[in-house]
């Protein structure tokens, strides 16, 4: 984070590639709370999030054992006309599956 703090300091605004990069250790290590945040930074500065972002957050989310918070992961996707991809369901089916939510899985 401290680059992202860097490029504030500087006036300089990270595009969505940035943001992703940022956001991958974060989820990756189930700082949570911290990608969240990062991502919705994301929004306020008007960067639009691509499918690689969804994705990022989405698997960090998943990992953690957080399948509602990929099914919210994924209607934000989707209503910001962001298509998902086939890693997006596997990520999130995947998840459903492993805390016993066959039905939500297969639908």
């Amino acid at each position: 984070m401290k680059v992202y703090i860097l490029m504030a300091i500087n006036n300089v605004i990270p595009d969505v590639v940035t943001h992703t990069l940022l956001l991958k250790p974060l989820a990756a290590k189930g700082e949570l709370d911290e990608a969240v945040t990062l991502f919705f930074k994301m929004f306020k500065q008007d960067v639009v999030a691509d499918s690689v972002a969804y994705c990022t957050l989405m698997d960090g989310l998943c990992k953690k054992n957080k399948p509602a918070a990929g099914l919210w992961n994924f209607e934000l996707m989707t209503s910001n006309r962001v298509k998902p991809d086939i890693i997006i369901y596997i990520i999130l089916v995947r998840s459903l599956f492993q805390v016993g939510r066959l039905k939500d899985a297969l639908s």
